[in-house]
């Protein structure tokens, strides 16, 4: 089974600063492309697999994805270590609203890509 075929929701493109919490840990990332399964995103700071972390996309609404990072790719882009990084996200937030269902979070996800277009 192929990456798109384990996929159950549409990942959309976006490029959103944002802000990373893990154990204490605050460091800037770059969203790239979101869904209600969860979100990608650069990083000039690597985090490891099975890590549990905290987003904050830089909107009007307040909005946390909440998840565990699965994957790390390392890139070098000019003379900067660029690290991919894909988390699953298991709650969304906005706004005090808790999504942690699948229709749920894709609901939130609606939400803020209509903040952001």
């Amino acid at each position: 089974m192929t990456d798109v075929e384990r996929r159950k929701q549409e990942r959309y493109a976006i490029w959103v600063d944002a802000t990373v919490q893990t154990q204490g840990t605050s460091i800037s990332a770059i969203a790239t492309d979101i869904s209600g399964d969860g979100i990608r995103m650069q990083s000039q700071k690597p985090l490891s697999p099975g890590t549990e972390i905290q987003i904050t996309l830089k909107l009007k609404d307040k909005n946390e994805f909440h998840g565990t990072v699965v994957w790390v790719l390392q890139s070098l882009i000019d003379t900067l270590n660029i690290y991919e990084i894909g988390v699953k996200s298991n709650l969304i937030v906005i706004e005090n609203l808790k999504f942690n269902t699948y229709s749920g979070r894709e609901k939130a996800i609606e939400d803020i890509l209509a903040t952001i277009r």
